[in-house]
């Protein structure tokens, strides 16, 4: 990956688009990789059966190992036994017990709060005396990881700890391995504790539903549990904060006037998705066999990389894909991915960046960025801003 990759990942993308869609890469941790750049090939690898998300099978260990890594992960094992590291058919019973519980109308109800919890936080910034804020710490990041808390039942008084713990495990391609190793063990604990507390006192939250959810052998064991609880934390704030951030920046480098973002934050929030989405590069696929791509093949064993990002921008798919236009048809991009894993969530992400940015441009119609854009997060998953320094007036 080129040095500047993470503050602009889009001319390494153009490159390779132009070279084909499929590329060999190695991170920077050593690993060996097939890097899926083209939309309509990226397309068919989210859907293809043959590759696996479980690296536990012989072809996740098969694939890690001859790429560099062992069969090990970094991450500890109890948060791991969810439906996003899993194949049919147990990722499909996994799914279904989350969906009978995280259902549209427990996501519809939460509308009131969301925007509660935004003009919370906006009258707070409101009384800033700074003169500018970090728009991420004071705005993007408290709004979902309050959501996604109190939809699990989360206490108060954890959450800031919940971000620090989410942040150090969410990049295990290229983080710090005794990071990732110490916060998810420390992680793991906690969702124990609190999934046992909730087993002997059951509440009107998600924590205790997935509990109740499903009969027999449809329940959910206790590391099912553990490992649902994780991937919802994690996958319900860490990409609504870096959506609310990066549509906030299309406002607030100019690319976009406060007056037609405002006309309709919806078609902003779904330009954001696929000009600039959350997701940079999907998580890890192993190949259970010989997969043909394009003019390649994937041999048995190997790792798939598939670049949502990339794919996004891709010319074929979506003309002069690098403008930010917010009249494209923009149906169709990845920005969720695809296939039987395409994101449980998203139409909590899209709810909680729509009335994010609404409510902020309503009341800071002249929001502006304040010093160059960046840094961006060294993540090659996540698409996100460290930082994003704005004046408000």
């Amino acid at each position: 990956m080129p040095r500047n990759f993470f503050q602009d990942p889009y001319d390494f993308y153009r490159v390779l688009n132009e070279k084909g869609s499929f590329h060999p890469v190695v991170l920077d941790n050593g690993m060996r990789a097939w890097l899926v750049t083209g939309y309509g090939l990226a397309v068919e690898m989210l859907r293809n059966p043959a590759l696996c998300k479980d690296a536990r099978t012989t072809a996740g260990v098969a694939a890690r190992s001859g790429a560099g890594r062992s069969g090990a992960t970094t991450v500890s094992g109890g948060i791991t036994a969810h439906m996003l590291n899993s194949d049919p058919p147990r990722h499909t019973r996994l799914r279904r017990i989350v969906s009978s519980a995280f259902t549209p109308m427990r996501v519809a109800a939460l509308c009131p709060r969301v925007t509660e919890i935004t003009d919370a936080l906006l009258d707070e910034m409101s009384r800033s005396e700074a003169g500018r804020l970090d728009l991420i710490e004071a705005y993007a990041a408290p709004i979902p990881i309050t959501v996604i808390c109190e939809l699990l039942g989360v206490p108060v008084a954890d959450r800031k700890v919940f971000r620090a713990w989410t942040n150090s495990v969410i990049d295990v391609v290229a983080g710090d391995a005794d990071a990732v190793a110490r916060d998810s063990r420390q992680l793991e604990q906690y969702l124990r504790e609190l999934v046992d507390e909730r087993r002997r006192s059951p509440r009107d939250d998600l924590i205790s539903a997935l509990i109740a959810a499903g009969d027999g052998d449809e329940r959910l064991s206790d590391a099912e549990l553990v490992s649902t609880v994780f991937l919802i934390l994690v996958a319900g704030h860490e990409t609504t904060v870096n959506l609310i951030g990066n549509a906030a920046l299309a406002v607030a480098d100019g690319t976009v006037s406060a007056a037609s973002a405002l006309e309709s934050p919806e078609r902003l929030v779904e330009e954001t998705l696929r000009h600039n989405g959350p997701v940079n590069v999907a998580t890890l696929r192993y190949a259970a066999a010989d997969i043909p791509a394009g003019t390649h093949t994937i041999g048995r064993g190997e790792v798939v990389l598939i670049a949502l990002a990339a794919a996004d921008r891709d010319e074929e798919r979506f003309a002069s894909s690098d403008v930010f236009d917010l009249d494209r048809e923009t149906r169709g991009h990845l920005a969720f991915g695809g296939g039987v894993h395409q994101c449980l969530g998203a139409a909590l992400a899209r709810m909680e960046g729509t009335i994010a940015i609404r409510q902020l441009l309503t009341r800071f119609p002249s929001m502006r960025s304040a010093e160059p854009i960046g840094p961006w997060r060294a993540s090659i998953l996540i698409r996100g801003l460290d930082r994003l320094m704005v004046t408000l007036e």
